[in-house]
């Protein structure tokens, strides 16, 4: 997204905050995109939470399973760093069996994933599925792994050289977590 690579970070020692950090290709710089404001505080270690490309915004995903709630929200930043313009896109209710949200399609379908047969009492196998949430539709891939196996990245295919001093970086790259130190 932007020529950079984003991930999750946090400020390990007593400031309680979580963001967004960025490694610019081009000016290898290294930048910090605050999360949307109410969220940037807590535990994200905890939780299956992800950054990710939706559409042509950088999104993040952030399930929520305090007592009494399992959701997910996808959080979309409409201008790429402008705090302010976070926007919560889509909210989805994870109680009806869907466990986590890890991916998006290009038509905007969130790649989800579900806990399916339970095989032996702590074993159960997982399905990908494509979750519309304009028609609220679920729609199974035919893909089963063992939980926490699935993961989705995004890039750009690109034949720009990356030795260059004004070369871009042609591909998008998320991860999950860091720590990040100033």
């Amino acid at each position: 997204m932007n020529g950079a690579a984003h991930w999750l970070a946090f400020y390990p020692i007593g400031l309680g905050k979580n963001l967004i950090v960025s490694f610019d290709m081009g000016d290898e710089v290294f930048r910090e995109i605050m999360l949307p404001e109410g969220i940037d505080g807590g535990d994200l270690w905890t939780r299956d939470n992800s950054v990710a490309v939706f559409g042509e915004c950088l999104s993040f995903v952030q399930h929520d399973q305090s007592f009494g709630n399992d959701s997910c929200c996808i959080w979309v930043m409409k201008e790429y760093g402008v705090v302010k313009s976070w926007v919560k896109q889509i909210s989805i209710d994870l109680q009806g069996g869907l466990s986590m949200a890890f991916g998006f399609r290009k038509n905007g379908e969130v790649l989800m994933a579900t806990c399916g047969e339970e095989v032996l009492m702590a074993n159960c196998s997982e399905d990908i599925v494509s979750y519309d949430s304009e028609v609220g539709r679920i729609k199974n891939s035919g893909i089963r792994g063992i939980p926490y196996s699935f993961y989705v990245d995004t890039y750009i295919e690109s034949l720009v050289l990356l030795n260059r001093a004004n070369g871009v970086l042609g591909r998008q790259a998320t991860s999950r977590y860091a720590f990040w130190h100033k």
